[in-house]
């Protein structure tokens, strides 16, 4: 029996596509949505649809969602990352992460509160990070957008409760998916698993495998908290680097 339909932006990269597969399995009806170039570069699993959709421009996320029937289920995880230093960072690239990493899923929240009402158990799950939790060298505009993304699941949670729809995200920690091979050098990337105390980065089904949680019937009293799966670099700290020397 299928539960209902489950969007998921950024749904044609690796880490939204495992997303989807998840809720697939879990018995939602899926739709992806991704740009023109990466969607064409997908294969849909069974039981799963893509779609292009540009989840920043305003105009075409409005024809899109009007002309959808039923929504259960909508998960935020198109995001982007572009290096810099709060010294450096270019207007340009700033703009383009809050764009796609704050405002539109606050946009493609307006725009499918009423079929998420409608269907009496709407679910939002905001894909955050780590690093809006925790400040790293390089990062600004991703790490803004991220924390400011965590403060709006809270907001959305606290106005939509009375409406039957609950937010929550999941702040995963370094993942192996093409945005963090894309943003990480060989050394970044030791350095990462340094500070991770499991030692290695999240699969991409590890972080699935929460979301699919918090859109299920077993989360129903659940609303307005982050998730982390981070192999507990969160709760490291100081010291992580200095065990792990101690091994």
């Amino acid at each position: 029996m299928v539960k209902g339909t489950a969007i998921v932006t950024g749904g044609a990269g690796s880490l939204g596509a495992a997303i989807a597969i998840g809720l697939r399995d879990d018995g939602w009806r899926v739709r992806v949505i991704d740009r023109a170039d990466v969607v064409q570069r997908f294969t849909p699993p069974e039981g799963i649809t893509a779609d292009v959709l540009d989840v920043t421009d305003v105009a075409a996320c409005r024809d899109y969602f009007g002309a959808l029937q039923e929504l259960s289920v909508l998960v935020n995880c198109a995001g982007i990352a572009r290096l810099g230093l709060v010294r450096d960072i270019g207007e340009q690239d700033w703009r383009d992460v809050l764009d796609l990493n704050l405002t539109a899923p606050l946009m493609l929240t307006q725009l499918a509160t009423q079929l998420l009402v409608d269907s009496g158990h709407g679910s939002i799950v905001n894909i955050t990070s780590i690093a809006g939790h925790r400040a790293s060298f390089g990062r600004v505009a991703y790490g803004a957008s991220k924390a400011g993304l965590l403060q709006l699941t809270r907001q959305i949670a606290l106005e939509y409760a009375p409406l039957g729809v609950r937010c929550n995200s999941v702040s995963p920690g370094p993942v192996n998916s093409e945005l963090v091979r894309r943003s990480l050098s060989e050394d970044d990337y030791a350095e990462y698993l340094e500070d991770i105390p499991e030692n290695r980065m999240a699969e991409p089904f590890e972080v699935a495998s929460a979301v699919v949680f918090l859109a299920s019937e077993s989360s129903t009293y659940i609303t307005g908290q982050d998730i982390a799966v981070d192999g507990g670099y969160l709760a490291g700290g100081a010291g992580i680097k200095k065990a792990q020397r101690l091994r």
